[in-house]
């Protein structure tokens, strides 16, 4: 008998091996994700964290940077910002300002204090986040080398600090005293000075009482009782070693300065702490052990080992 497309007695057409073996388990996935519940896709997994940045005057924050979790956004002209796709879960949202624009509020130097209470992310949802910098303080701080006023071009500007957490502002220099501004109010703080060849200088905790209030200090230190370590770099032919560095190292392995030489192979390594450290050089072992003491200055000769 012939048989043609249209003969009842034609074949009936086999289901491919593929679909019965792999593509069966795949619909029972599906069946089971639709019994528990469990979202397909395109439905939403994460949420949006949107609002706006103003100044303690009123005016909108631009280019200051917002984080939430690992995300972050910069606010436009207009203060505002969105943060899509961000997992639910309570965040601490932070916000920097930009950059080389101190601003009186609740951040400064681009780290940020706890300024922003935290926010509840939901799937699918929008959270807000609306804040307007509340104004801070100023603490100014006075250096004295040998008794007399500093210059700025004769000291390096102080650092001011927070428990818990390091800041880095740029004072400015006004009359004689270095200034922070825009300090928050409520915590505590200490300045530290680091003058060249020279111990840390510390301040006592410092506190800004009030929105524009003031706190003063004052920093000392005798330029005449420089701690340093000099030493001159050689080949043992006596050839200098020039544009070499030289690390200050600890007996316990920690690195806690770094010198470079010059054309003539000499180095400085100003102002270490009181303490036994050995100087190494990229690909050496241990060159010389030095003995360092408060304001003295110590001299070694290193030579590279054949």
């Amino acid at each position: 008998m012939r048989l043609t497309p249209n003969s009842r007695a034609w074949p009936k057409p086999r289901v491919p091996f593929y679909e019965t073996t792999i593509m069966a388990p795949w619909s029972a996935l599906l069946i089971v994700m639709l019994a528990c519940g469990m979202p397909l896709g395109g439905q939403t997994q994460t949420g949006t964290v949107t609002g706006r940045i103003l100044d303690p005057g009123g005016e909108p924050v631009s280019g200051a940077e917002v984080t939430v979790g690992w995300l972050s956004a910069t606010t436009d002209s207009a203060g505002r910002f969105t943060l899509d796709r961000v997992a639910p879960g309570e965040y601490q949202p932070l916000v920097a300002p930009p950059s080389g624009r101190p601003l009186a509020g609740d951040f400064f130097a681009g780290q940020p204090l706890r300024n922003i209470e935290k926010v509840q992310v939901l799937a699918g949802k929008v959270t807000r986040i609306d804040r307007r910098l509340t104004p801070g303080g100023t603490i100014e701080v006075q250096v004295l080398k040998g008794g007399i006023v500093a210059s700025p071009n004769e000291v390096i500007p102080p650092s001011l600090s927070a428990p818990g957490a390091t800041y880095f502002p740029q004072p400015k220099y006004d009359h004689g005293r270095f200034v922070f501004s825009g300090i928050p109010v409520g915590e505590e703080y200490v300045v530290e000075l680091a003058p060249l060849g020279h111990a840390s200088v510390r301040s006592g905790p410092l506190a800004v009482a009030a929105a524009g209030a003031t706190s003063v200090t004052t920093l000392s230190y005798d330029p005449g009782s420089a701690t340093n370590v000099t030493g001159t770099f050689r080949e043992a032919s006596g050839a200098a070693l020039a544009n070499r560095f030289v690390f200050l190292v600890t007996v316990d392995g920690r690195t806690v300065a770094t010198a470079k030489t010059d054309a003539g192979g000499e180095f400085v390594v100003a102002g270490p702490a009181p303490g036994t450290y050995r100087l190494v050089a990229v690909g050496t072992p241990t060159l010389a052990t030095v003995t360092v003491v408060s304001g003295t200055s110590t001299h070694v000769e290193l030579v590279w080992p054949q």
